[in-house]
């Protein structure tokens, strides 16, 4: 995991918020200038993909940032775990998959069917699909209108979501990871939450 903060040259910014961002959430402050949004995407860019070998190219896609842009905070995570309960590759194949904007394309579909731990409430259902021991998970929530959820969406949020997840039987659906293109979800680790690169637009559970 990799945090910086990019700031536009001579952007006033007060000591103790410095200090706070260096200290507390190692993101050290770096000048880079912004008048040329390519040119300073591509510097991002590079900075998250020397960060985590690779695996994160784009950080910023193109038209993300404009000359209107003074300051980004980044934090890249990069994170190779193998999954506490696998999903058979015999079980997965190529079906169509629901993106966030009500149109379908064609992925690989990883199957499980055994109990992981699950909340369901009037038009929300969610998944948690733990890593290695169980440390580490990943929560996959399905809104039945994501711009209303993500409107709305804060940390008491997030707890309430957390807190009411159980072991439950479920039938899971999920999208493999290399077929299709990354953007901004919600993760957590126990006890806290992270934005980190990951599309998971529309799985399906079923109970």
């Amino acid at each position: 995991m990799a945090n910086q903060v990019f700031a536009a040259p001579g952007l006033p910014l007060i000591d103790s918020y410095l200090t706070t961002l260096t200290r507390d959430f190692g993101a050290p402050l770096a000048e880079l200038a912004f008048s040329d949004p390519e040119a300073a995407r591509e510097v991002i860019n590079d900075w998250a993909a020397e960060r985590t070998n690779g695996r994160i190219k784009e950080l910023f896609p193109a038209g993300t940032l404009d000359p209107s842009t003074v300051m980004v905070l980044c934090n890249a995570v990069s994170m190779d775990a193998a999954w506490t309960y696998r999903f058979d590759p015999v079980e997965t194949m190529v079906e169509p998959f629901t993106l966030a904007d009500g149109t379908e394309t064609d992925v690989a579909m990883m199957h499980f069917n055994l109990y992981l731990p699950l909340m369901s409430e009037v038009g929300l259902q969610a998944v948690e699909l733990p890593y290695g021991k169980g440390d580490l998970s990943m929560v996959v929530v399905l809104p039945d209108d994501l711009d209303a959820f993500s409107a709305e969406l804060d940390p008491e949020r997030l707890d309430l979501i957390f807190g009411a997840i159980e072991d439950q039987g479920i039938h899971l659906s999920l999208p493999s990871s290399r077929s299709i293109r990354t953007s901004p979800s919600t993760r957590r680790s126990r006890g806290w939450a992270f934005a980190a690169p990951t599309t998971l637009a529309r799985p399906t559970f079923r109970a």
